[in-house]
């Protein structure tokens, strides 16, 4: 019985200290258990608090890049990649769900290097760094043609230069949108200039492409510099010279980051704000009132609105287009106004008659010290960029920006006058190059050197028809015509239609100039230019006549103060005549033709809307041609079939002073190109 007892305590014993080992493992298991769940709380709330600063220091980064793009242009920062204005770390408050500031940043302009823009965020509790570098170069001026939508390129759209190709040389374009290839194209790609050439949306192709002169690699569309004769390893969605780079997307209320996606250039916006506040608002000298009007509806509608018919009397069909908007001179080389660096606006100051093509006094300004104009309605521009020296005898560059809350007309050529001198025209709705302004719309009938003029003044108004201004000259006689364009053009020449030129002298020479001036004088002076000469040798032809259908008079070696691009509102005809017998000239009409923009850069905003050629009084055996050097940035490509067979040639050219010197106020488009944590 005693045994039993002790072996029943022995029991109880051992499984005390069974139990207890049991609750010891237990707690321990439990403290490990618990210790885990403390120590993983702990994590998820240090990831979650990373996580949050994380996002805040990113967002940080973004509401700069927003910043940067958006400046309203509010005194001091004019320029808005100069915000903050200092390189400190400042706070501010980017989320309004949370009170007080949220994130630290600090903008350093021109950092790592000229045209960046280094960028730090840092959240509140200083926990996450983030660095990013930005460019703040305008992607428009790396680009001949930049399209803000699907497009095709049609038949011999690339060449050499000179080949007669649409975009000739070295012109990079950038499409954000689809690219079809139709016809046959050589795309000239230059792998040592640093163009790029960018599709950021799908290609496919009808036609024959080559691309310095060799196919591409069958089924592959990525441009690389290693091996610049073939597309390769892009599936067929971008090609260019380097790697797309990052950006945001701030269409929406958040901001969105994006990698080599198709929005990685974003498009620019024109905010009319800052170019209102740029001009010192309303009532400053380069504010130009106004009311935007879309008149694209009447540009391809013969009759209509805003045409008129250039003369009353006969079977002409020639017509004028005007557009509403105040006229705007580019005067860089005073050949006009007769003071180098004025720009002229038709605005009425100083009590001048506003808006009737003629600028006079005071509507005559010296260039913005900060180069920009501004108007929220239409605009009518032509003229120089640049003063050339030839009337202050030093030479000085311009780089401006016109900017229009609707509609830019060009109303004849635009030429720099000095290579680094630009233009960037900035418009809401279009920018419209009017070729109409082309025919003489007058004779000044109060100057006659000699009473030889044997038709009324309506006959040379327009095409031919039928009738000829008669100009008779005698014999050791000489005489000046006088005709006035009444609207200031710019060319670097003149075109003479329908001209008979011939005599009646038994042996005699018979002599023509032509001269663009801005007087109306009976005599030539030092300021005319010399456009061109013709001459006729009789040696016994009595009564024979030569006929020309066009007479093409360009600036001429032999002018008095040398070629250069010029403004003018007047032409000046002398005809001088030595023989036996009178001599004689007669012609219909004199035109100023559209030829050249230079340096020049076109923005038209709207998505759906694009610049234009309103087409003008021509024939389609006429063949002209005009050259854009420059870029031209455009919602929706404006197809050439609008503007008929009547302009059936521009040429694209790429211009690289346009990229190093671009005007200094074009639409703000910092992109970011890189981002990583400190």
């Amino acid at each position: 019985m005693l045994s039993k007892i002790k072996k029943n305590k022995n029991d109880r014993g051992v499984a005390l200290i069974f139990t207890l080992l049991i609750v010891t493992v237990l707690f321990t298991l439990s403290s490990f258990l618990i210790s885990k769940v403390l120590i993983n709380t702990r994590m998820v709330e240090k990831i979650s608090s990373e996580e949050e600063n994380y996002s805040l220091a990113k967002a940080g980064i973004l509401y700069a890049i927003d910043r940067l793009n958006n400046w309203s242009g509010e005194s001091p920062d004019y320029d808005s990649t100069d915000w903050p204005g200092n390189t400190n770390w400042n706070e501010y408050d980017i989320d309004s769900t949370h009170s007080g500031n949220d994130v630290y940043i600090k903008v350093i302009k021109d950092s790592p290097s000229s045209g960046f823009i280094t960028i730090e965020s840092q959240d509140i509790d200083k926990e996450i760094t983030l660095q990013a570098i930005a460019e703040y170069k305008s992607p428009l001026t790396e680009y001949v043609r930049i399209i803000g939508s699907d497009t095709t390129f049609g038949d011999n759209t690339f060449g050499d230069s000179g080949s007669g190709a649409l975009i000739q040389g070295n012109a990079p374009f950038c499409i954000l949108g689809n690219l079809t290839w139709q016809g046959t194209n050589n795309l000239i790609l230059n792998t040592t200039t640093g163009n790029n050439t960018v599709v950021y949306g799908d290609i496919s192709s009808t036609g024959t492409l080559t691309i310095n002169g060799n196919s591409p690699d069958a089924g592959y569309y990525y441009y690389t510099s290693s091996d610049p004769t073939y597309f390769d390893t892009g599936n067929g969605h971008y090609f260019d010279k380097t790697h797309l780079p990052s950006c945001y997307d701030y269409s929406g209320d958040n901001p969105i980051f994006y990698y080599g996606n198709p929005k990685s250039i974003i498009w620019p916006r024109i905010n009319e704000t800052r170019y209102s506040n740029l001009v010192g608002g309303s009532g400053s000298d380069y504010y130009i009132p106004g009311n935007p009007t879309d008149e694209s509806e009447c540009w391809y509608t013969i009759p209509g609105s805003g045409w008129s018919k250039d003369s009353p009397i006969g079977s002409t069909s020639s017509y004028t287009y005007t557009g509403t908007g105040t006229l705007i001179i580019l005067d860089g080389n005073g050949q006009t106004s007769g003071t180098a660096g004025q720009v002229g606006i038709d605005d009425g100051r100083g009590g001048e008659t506003a808006n009737d093509g003629i600028i006079t006094g005071s509507e005559w300004r010296t260039y913005p010290l900060n180069g920009v104009i501004y108007s929220p309605g239409n605009l009518k521009i032509c003229g120089v960029i640049g003063d050339d020296g030839s009337v202050s005898g030093t030479p000085h560059d311009y780089n401006l920006t016109i900017v229009s809350g609707g509609t830019i007309y060009i109303e004849s050529n635009i030429f720099k006058g000095t290579d680094n001198s630009s233009l960037a025209l900035l418009a809401k709705d279009y920018v419209t190059l009017n070729t109409t302004h082309r025919f003489m719309r007058g004779v000044d009938t109060n100057s006659f050197a000699f009473p030889g003029w044997s038709s009324p003044e309506e006959d040379i108004l327009g095409e031919p028809d039928g009738d000829q201004l008669r100009y008779a000259q005698f014999f050791f006689g000489w005489g000046i015509a006088v005709m006035d364009l009444e609207h200031p053009v710019t060319s670097d020449e003149i075109d003479l239609n329908n001209v008979d030129f011939g005599s009646v002298t038994l042996i005699g020479a018979d002599f023509m100039f032509v001269y663009a001036s801005n007087n109306d004088s009976l005599s030539i002076s030092s300021s005319d230019k010399l456009f061109g000469f013709l001459y006729d040798f009789d040696f016994l032809d009595l009564y024979e006549s030569t006929h020309y259908d066009k007479i093409r008079c360009f600036q001429d070696t032999y002018a008095p103060s040398g070629v250069d691009p010029f403004n003018f509102t007047h032409i000046k005809i002398e005809l001088i005549g030595f023989g036996l017998g009178p001599s004689w000239v007669r012609f219909d009409s004199v035109e100023v033709p559209l030829t050249h923009i230079e340096n020049t850069l076109f923005f038209a905003e709207g998505e759906d809307k694009s610049w234009a050629v309103i087409p003008g009084n021509l024939s389609a055996t006429e063949n002209y041609a005009f050259t854009i050097n420059g870029s031209i940035a455009e919602g929706a490509q404006e197809q050439t079939a609008n503007w008929s067979s009547k302009w059936p040639k521009i040429t694209y050219t790429y211009s690289s002073n346009l990229a190093n010197n671009p005007p200094p106020y074009l639409p703000t488009s910092v992109n970011l190109i890189s981002l990583r944590r400190d």
